[in-house]
């Protein structure tokens, strides 16, 4: 009975403090975007044409042998377990429509030449947005055999969200910009100087939105849906973040260089560093399906 409890108790212990675990994935390199269906069904990308998906929560994470080669890829959104459309530098535009059996190639530029993508975002399987560099946003209702463009005042812009065919925001370099058109106009959302990149963009019930500095501290947040935006937390140690995300209007997760992943659980006023047992990472992405599961993508084919 004594040597159970002693058990029990260090059971316990570990799942107390091994909040995050490293899964296996088979790669040294730097992973740039992860999301997930559901907590089964996930897929991560990045550099030198990464592109790996799981079907048991990240146990096993396999390559998988897309077109476009070895180009960095940038970013994931998955309409469902079949859909699932990429981008990445060098007019890359990829989708499968059958998880992953197929691929159907939308844009494949030569390496080092046009337009790189950042972010994208899909309402459906037909309807979506890319972002990227020069100002550009394309959009396309036909699932990608076309795309629309449309340019904005903004140098690159990276991280997209729709809630609906009409209204959506993609962030850029001290900026957030919406649209209330479907894109074919942006306002200013925020707007602050460029010494500020926001790579990422979370929103929860299509109210509250975050968004955490690259270069330059600072956590903004709207309680209106980007109506305006106010800066919550100003700190020297939320510094270089690439990463966040949100649980729900309290929970909530930021991530970038040296191993700096935070946590919060009043809205992003107060944060408190979380322990990820890495060595020098930089959190790029950070994905979770409900109040307890999560991933981080990292650099060096880290995902926790």
């Amino acid at each position: 009975m004594k040597k159970l409890f002693t058990l029990l108790v260090m059971l316990v212990t570990l799942s107390v403090n091994a909040q995050w675990v490293q899964q296996y994935t088979g790669t040294t390199a730097n992973l740039y975007d992860i999301e997930f269906l559901n907590r089964y069904t996930g897929w991560s990308v990045g550099a030198g044409g990464t592109c790996l998906k799981t079907t048991n929560g990240g146990i096993n994470w396999v390559q998988m042998n897309h077109p476009v080669g070895t180009k960095p890829l940038r970013a994931v959104h998955i309409v469902d377990s079949n859909e699932v459309y990429f981008v990445g530098n060098f007019e890359t535009i990829f989708k499968t429509t059958n998880g992953g059996l197929n691929w159907v190639i939308l844009k494949n530029g030569p390496g080092g030449q046009g337009n790189s993508y950042f972010g994208l975002y899909f309402i459906n399987k037909d309807t979506g947005w890319v972002s990227g560099t020069y100002a550009k946003i394309s959009k396309t209702t036909n699932g990608g055999l076309t795309f629309d463009s449309t340019y904005i005042n903004a140098g690159y812009t990276y991280d997209m969200y729709f809630k609906d065919a009409y209204t959506g925001f993609v962030s850029s370099e001290g900026m957030v910009f919406k649209t209330t058109n479907g894109g074919s106009s942006w306002l200013y959302s925020l707007l602050l100087g460029t010494s500020r990149i926001f790579w990422k963009i979370s929103f929860v019930e299509n109210t509250y939105g975050w968004v955490a500095g690259y270069n330059g501290a600072g956590v903004y947040r709207t309680n209106n849906f980007g109506e305006n935006w106010s800066l919550i937390y100003d700190s020297a140690k939320i510094v270089g973040m690439f990463g966040v995300c949100f649980i729900n209007k309290d929970t909530g997760f930021v991530g970038g260089n040296v191993n700096k992943l935070y946590k919060t659980t009043d809205g992003g006023y107060n944060w408190a560093r979380e322990n990820t047992q890495t060595n020098l990472e930089t959190f790029e992405s950070i994905e979770f399906v409900n109040d307890t599961v999560g991933w981080i993508c990292s650099t060096t084919g880290v995902i926790l």
